[in-house]
């Protein structure tokens, strides 16, 4: 009889950047298979909270990611250092600035709107 082999490949949206999460804005956030406006928010917040991401794992502190949803973005992702974001900003980087603010204000804004 014959068997047709398996191949695992990343689903349909296999063309794609992959995304720095410390560094990601929300929309960019909502990239990613199953992160909606809600959890993108929740995620940004965390890092802002909390600092840096330093692994996958580190996602799971995340209200709203499980070991399901981890699994299935984890190949979308890429964790720049602490040494990357600090020397962007050091160097000066107004749009990071301007956009970290931003991201700031929308989290407030969805914190009052609960």
């Amino acid at each position: 009889m014959w068997q047709k082999s398996f191949t695992p490949t990343l689903p349909s949206e296999a063309v794609f950047e992959r995304i720095d999460v410390n560094r990601s804005s929300p929309k960019e956030l909502e990239a990613l298979p199953g992160i909606g406006e809600m959890l993108a928010l929740a995620i940004v917040q965390y890092r802002l909270q909390h600092g840096l991401y330093k692994a996958p794992s580190d996602l799971l502190n995340v209200k709203g990611i499980g070991p399901k949803r981890l699994e299935r973005i984890t190949p979308y992702l890429v964790f720049s250092s602490p040494a990357l974001t600090r020397n962007k900003k050091r160097h000066g980087n107004a749009s990071g600035n301007a956009e970290s603010s931003h991201h700031e204000l929308l989290l407030k804004k969805e914190g009052q709107s609960h």
